[in-house]
């Protein structure tokens, strides 16, 4: 098994047409020691395609075929995965529709976990900002500072919960160091938020949890064809009235 003191986990459902742009994107990146775990999910169709045949060729790619026909669990199959490299590998999470920003973004995050001096500590969990984009529209979505603040939190899910797209929490730039043990919770449309809110609830006030709002991270696709159902769902609301409502103490962790 390869190393790589940066380790990328993609899932793929149906991903052929835009893993491509992901995987270029992270190829470009100036720091080179990283390894990206795929996993494709109820299909094997990557296996058989030349140009992903010639990307592995170059790329450290580990990749997987599974059959969960669930994000959740192709996620955290991915995070389990994880655990046979170096405790200590920072482990980012990136969409097979979403695309890194620019050539820097590995390298920036690299000094935010390793670079140590007497005015700045090297951090263990950080949380970046993103562009949302659309056909129509690019904006950042951004990693506050004051999120690590409760009463800031709840405001932000507030608006949320509304169907306020520029206020949804940058759960896709929610990075870390191998050695914890987090997984995505069985909580359809929203498990990335509700991971981050847990992280922020129990390890916000840690003075090695950075939030670097001016780290714009990953180019997150608002056109995705599961991104677009779940707005259309009722769910997509519901998942966030819960989570606003458990920052708010009214309903414990196993209620959503």
């Amino acid at each position: 098994m390869m190393n790589g003191k940066i380790i990328v986990l993609v899932t793929c459902y149906e991903c052929e047409k835009t893993v491509f742009n992901t995987l270029l994107s992270i190829e470009k990146q100036m720091f080179k020691d990283y390894v990206v775990l795929l996993s494709e999910d109820k299909s094997n169709k990557l296996q058989k395609n030349n140009e992903f045949k010639y990307l592995s060729k170059y790329m450290p790619i580990v990749y997987f075929q599974n059959n969960f026909e669930n994000v959740i669990k192709n996620r955290n199959f991915l995070l389990k995965t994880a655990k046979m490299f170096h405790n200590n590998s920072i482990l980012i999470r990136c969409d097979s529709d979403d695309v890194f920003n620019n050539e820097y973004v590995f390298r920036d995050i690299y000094i935010n976990f390793e670079t140590f001096s007497s005015i700045r500590k090297s951090c263990k969990i950080m949380l970046g900002s993103n562009y949302q984009v659309s056909k129509f529209f690019k904006r950042v979505n951004s990693a506050k500072f004051s999120l690590k603040k409760r009463n800031y939190l709840l405001n932000r899910l507030y608006y949320m919960k509304l169907g306020y797209t520029e206020m949804e929490l940058p759960s896709s730039n929610l990075v870390w160091k191998n050695f914890y043990n987090f997984y995505y919770p069985n909580v359809k449309s929203g498990e990335d938020h509700l991971l981050l809110t847990n992280i922020l609830l129990n390890y916000g006030k840690n003075s090695d949890f950075r939030v670097d709002e001016d780290l714009i991270m990953i180019n997150y696709n608002l056109n995705g064809f599961t991104t677009n159902n779940n707005k259309k769902h009722k769910i997509f609301f519901k998942t966030r009235e819960k989570l606003f409502d458990y920052v708010r103490g009214e309903y414990e962790n196993k209620k959503l």
